[in-house]
């Protein structure tokens, strides 16, 4: 619970330009008037800021994979990107090796970076056989082709190293997915990946799915947290809620409503979590998403966003957070003419 004093709450209030909905005054700092632009552009106070000389590293799905792609056009360090997966064949046409990266739900984030942080030797033991002497890296997201044993713990090797670069890193953004996590009883391990046809019918009595709630995606960033202090104790993490919403649910609701509760729930543990520690920020990429012009957001399936306005939320991103950054004007207006 966060409590202010009625003489810090009144300051609050008096000091913030943007702390109405509407007025019987026409202000356009009002949420009233904002929301009607195409682009719905936040307020907000950024606790820190990160230099171009900084390293960054980048956790999360797509959304993340577009941070990188923003910041590198500013000649930032970006230690997430890597071309440790360029020899290995893609799954199938218009899927990109870094999504190999993708983390999808907070127990995803946490196994690899203990695994990474913790320098834990992994063996294998979490590897499934899929038949026909191929093994599947649960954890990992379906980008490269399955492959034998000894080429899956290579990959897997690899993936260890590249996260652990994050003790190198002045600023760490994670991005939240969703909340629908595949179990797998054998190894009594979450898993990143849903376990497809295949594996169900070979493993009929394997996998189950659970619903994590907000107590238990905050137990489990907590523990990242832990971790990520213990390794870097001077890192700065941003976190954010991907807008990309579920491709499907496998619970009995209407997708929509499954989905409103994923982001909702995800949404929540994101702002309680910066609440909980001076070095956790929230950055609300969510609301610029949902809250913007529906039909400038979304490319035709709805589901993902189109590139520009992918770049005007990293603009934004940059104005707040970027140390000597001026050009988000005239950028933002770039991509806005492009929606």
């Amino acid at each position: 619970m966060q409590i202010l004093s009625a003489r810090e709450a009144i300051r609050n209030h008096q000091q913030n330009d943007y702390n109405k909905w509407n007025s019987t005054k026409s202000d356009p700092k009002l949420a009233s008037e904002r929301l009607l632009k195409d682009i719905y552009e936040p307020f907000i106070v950024p606790e820190f800021k990160f230099n171009r000389t900084d390293n960054v590293f980048t956790i999360g799905s797509c959304f993340a994979r577009g941070l990188e792609n923003a910041l590198s056009s500013e000649k930032i360090s970006i230690l997430s990107v890597t071309n440790e997966f360029d020899k290995y064949p893609i799954a199938g046409k218009g899927i990109t090796r870094s999504g190999y990266m993708n983390k999808y739900n907070t127990y995803a984030i946490y196994y690899e970076l203990l695994w990474a942080l913790e320098h834990l030797n992994l063996k294998g033991e979490f590897f499934i056989e899929a038949g026909n002497g191929d093994y599947i890296d649960m954890h990992t997201n379906p980008t490269l082709v399955n492959s034998d044993f000894n080429t899956t713990l290579e990959k897997r090797n690899k993936l260890r190293k590249i996260f652990s670069k994050i003790k190198e890193c002045q600023m760490l953004t994670i991005t939240l997915g969703l909340i629908e996590v595949w179990y797998d009883t054998k190894n009594d391990v979450y898993l990143n990946m849903t376990p497809g046809p295949r594996l169900l019918k070979k493993y009929p009595e394997r996998f189950e799915l659970r619903v994590l709630d907000y107590n238990e995606n905050l137990s489990v960033l907590e523990k990242a947290y832990t971790l990520l202090l213990k390794h870097n104790p001077s890192l700065n993490i941003v976190v954010t809620v991907s807008p990309i919403p579920l491709q499907t649910t496998f619970t009995s609701k209407d997708i929509v409503v499954a989905n409103m509760k994923s982001k909702s729930t995800l949404r929540v543990v994101a702002e309680a979590w910066a609440d909980l520690h001076d070095n956790v920020h929230y950055f609300p990429s969510y609301e610029m998403a949902i809250l913007s012009n529906q039909n400038k957001v979304w490319i035709e399936d709805r589901r993902h966003l189109k590139g520009a306005m992918t770049q005007i939320i990293m603009e934004i991103f940059k104005k707040y957070y970027l140390n000597d950054y001026n050009n988000w004007d005239s950028q933002i207006e770039r991509f806005r003419k492009k929606l």
